[in-house]
């Protein structure tokens, strides 16, 4: 597809709205962490050589949260950014649409937290009615599940081999003892099952489901291990996100993330 980073998923939808815009293009950002994505999305998008543009970030986290650099004093992107505030009701989060009329709306994370999904869902379908584009990463809201014996075993293999600094949990001294162990401390979302959701809600010009086994290297305890742009560490990532393909494929292992995008003037 062509898709190789989050921004990437955003160039095409900023693209079809420029000629609606001669200043910046306003993108809002949603999610539970999101200003620890923010700095990485404003760099795709200056990569990807578009026009100008704003990103409004709602986080609970705020933009003080450990590993949130993107709008530190010392940050050559502070002026990207805006802070807005996270919203606790879908009537909240509708005024500041309405205030900022955003080209894209970017969801992170934050709709796979949700356990009752209607009112959200509905929320969203509205902006898009109203010209926005929705960019989805999220978790798909499965039912929590075993992990399946084989995978098991090939996590099992891998987690033997990596170094200890790998393993490390947190900030801490303290090491994840195995694969499983790292999986079953990864994290659990409500089983609100947006997978499905979004598919009765959206017509979605993309839609691709990903990731197991790489689930604990990935997950925030053990994740921040990895530099994303060591080369070593990507070619480990793209192995394992390979296997991952072809072991979702074959119906061995569920997917546990999704990546969808959503834009009405995609279907013209």
């Amino acid at each position: 597809m062509g898709i190789e980073s989050f921004a990437d998923l955003l160039r095409s939808p900023l693209d079809r709205r420029a000629e609606q815009f001669n200043g910046e293009q306003p993108i809002v950002l949603i999610g539970y962490g999101a200003w620890r994505i923010a700095k990485r999305l404003a760099d795709g998008l200056v990569l990807n050589g578009g026009g100008a543009f704003r990103i409004h970030v709602a986080d609970p986290e705020g933009p003080d949260a450990p590993g949130s650099s993107a709008a530190g004093h010392d940050s050559p992107l502070r002026e990207f950014f805006s802070r807005i505030d996270f919203p606790d009701t879908c009537a909240a989060f509708e005024a500041s649409l309405d205030s900022i009329r955003p080209c894209v709306i970017a969801s992170c994370d934050f709709l796979s937290r949700m356990e009752e999904l209607d009112d959200w869902l509905a929320c969203f379908g509205r902006a898009v009615d109203a010209g926005s584009s929705l960019v989805l990463s999220e978790g798909t809201g499965i039912d929590p599940i075993e992990p399946p014996e084989g995978m098991v075993e090939i996590g099992e293999r891998i987690w033997d081999l990596m170094p200890e600094r790998y393993t490390r949990i947190g900030d801490s001294d303290e090491v994840s003892g195995s694969w499983s162990e790292a999986f079953e401390a990864s994290g659990s979302r409500p089983a609100n099952h947006l997978v499905t959701r979004l598919r009765e809600c959206f017509r979605p010009e993309i839609f691709t489901q990903f990731g197991f086994l790489a689930e604990p290297f990935v997950a925030s305890a053990i994740g921040q291990n990895f530099d994303p742009d060591a080369s070593r560490d990507g070619r480990f990532f793209n192995q394992v996100a390979d296997l991952d393909d072809r072991k979702i494929e074959a119906g061995i292992a569920p997917a546990l993330h999704l990546v969808a995008r959503v834009d009405l003037l995609a279907e013209d």
